[in-house]
């Protein structure tokens, strides 16, 4: 009797149905989960009679149906405030990207933290990625993508401190010089923050910390404007602090920028016959427009997330240092993504074509939230489940009585086949 298997194959897919909606419940409170949802299709039919221009009805009879999808219904999820800077929430399309041991995954869940050296991570400890710069440099501000896919995207790191320069403090002074041409003990250079005191040590030109934070350089009869160059040029903390160093070629000494500028950026320490004498430049800016001054280590106070994902960090002197930003990525059919749990997806080719590492295709793009119609960064805030628990429980009535009705089936089959069994006696 056919009705039976009929029967059995709509038990099965309520059953499924029961399961997906058992599923949506469970993760109602699943920080970026989104809900499941099954549908059904006819299964194949029996053509006992086809139509014809003598009979425009024929007989075909269904064998049932088949649980056609159970997808992902990529709806937004509400937002609820936590107040953790670390804590994600996408507001619009797309997802966040993570490094999963060198494979890229997707999540909507942005319940973040730090590891122990500043990585931005999910509780998996995959790696939160991004467009990020340099916390060693002081130039080291990430570059804006602005609306552009960018080149590469790298894990973020949010350091606890960043090197930053201090307001530019111009070169000063001048040192008189006999007919040796060497600077007279006690006289001074300044270079940024940093003094130099030259002195009667009866050696070589070193250099020797000093007193009220100066810098002593050792002078004798038989120095020369090469000796004096290379002690300050050697100096640690002349190079660390203002990144100048030095050289020289004939009797001028050149304490050039740390970053390789033009002759016009550069200072001069001119030894003559009538005095060493230091100068800088008239518009007293160094390649690219840096100011000198002195190169710090700042301790991170603060920091926070702006809708456009940029991070920026807020040092103990107040200086501001823009991080990185966090790439979003976005699918033309994103309920096409496979969800391998843990609240992550991997690509498939139905959702887009995925290209690789760090690049991506037209239909697969990752760009600076808030751009393109790319997901807003809410920073403090997480996405809660798209799971609306009065449609579950009204989708699970209508599904329960759908799965009694196919047993009912069964049950009436079952005594029409004791009927005919009967008929013998």
């Amino acid at each position: 009797m056919p009705a039976l298997n009929t029967a059995v194959a709509g038990l099965r897919i309520h059953q499924q149905k029961i399961d997906a909606i058992a599923d949506n419940i469970a993760n109602v409170n699943t920080v970026g989960f989104k809900e499941s949802r099954a549908t059904f299709s006819e299964s194949f039919y029996q053509t006992l009679r086809a139509p014809s221009s003598q009979q425009p009805i024929g007989i075909q009879l269904g064998s049932g149906g088949q649980t056609e999808t159970i997808g992902t219904v990529q709806t937004q999820g509400s937002l609820q405030r936590t107040g953790n800077n670390t804590d994600l929430a996408l507001s619009g399309e797309g997802f966040f990207v993570l490094n999963n041991a060198g494979s890229i995954v997707f999540s909507r869940a942005g319940d973040f933290t730090l590891d122990r050296t500043g990585n931005l991570i999910n509780s998996l400890g995959m790696n939160v990625r991004g467009v990020v710069g340099n916390a060693s440099s002081d130039s080291g501000d990430a570059t804006d993508p602005g609306s552009s896919a960018p080149a590469t995207i790298s894990n973020i790191t949010i350091p606890s401190a960043f090197i930053s320069q201090s307001p530019a403090v111009a070169a000063s002074g001048s040192v008189t010089v006999g007919t040796s041409q060497l600077p007279q003990v006690g006289e001074k250079i300044v270079i940024g923050a940093v003094t130099f005191t030259f002195i009667a040590n009866g050696g070589t030109p070193t250099t020797n910390t000093g007193t009220s934070g100066e810098i002593a350089l050792g002078l004798t009869a038989s120095t020369t404007a090469t000796a004096i160059a290379q002690a300050i040029g050697a100096h640690s903390a002349l190079t660390a602090s203002t990144g100048v160093s030095a050289s020289t070629s004939g009797n001028v000494i050149t304490l050039s920028a740390r970053t390789a500028g033009t002759a016009g950026n550069n200072i001069a320490v001119t030894t003559t016959a009538s005095g060493t004498e230091l100068s800088t430049p008239s518009s007293g800016l160094l390649s690219g427009g840096v100011a000198l001054g002195t190169l710090r280590t700042e301790s991170v106070e603060s920091y926070t997330v702006g809708l456009d994902g940029k991070i920026s960090l807020f040092g103990s002197s107040g200086t501001t240092r823009i991080i990185g930003y966090v790439m979003v990525a976005r699918f033309s059919n994103p309920t096409a993504l496979q969800k391998i749990g843990n609240n992550l997806y991997v690509f498939s080719e139905a959702a887009g074509a995925f290209s690789g590492g760090t690049s991506f295709s037209e239909t697969l793009d990752t760009r600076k939230a808030g751009t393109n119609g790319f997901a807003q960064v809410q920073s403090g805030a997480l996405e809660l489940a798209n799971v609306d628990l009065s449609e579950q429980f009204s989708d699970m009535i209508v599904t329960q009585r759908g799965f009694e009705a196919n047993a009912r089936v069964i049950t009436t089959s079952d005594e029409l086949l004791q009927t005919v069994v009967n008929l013998k006696h």
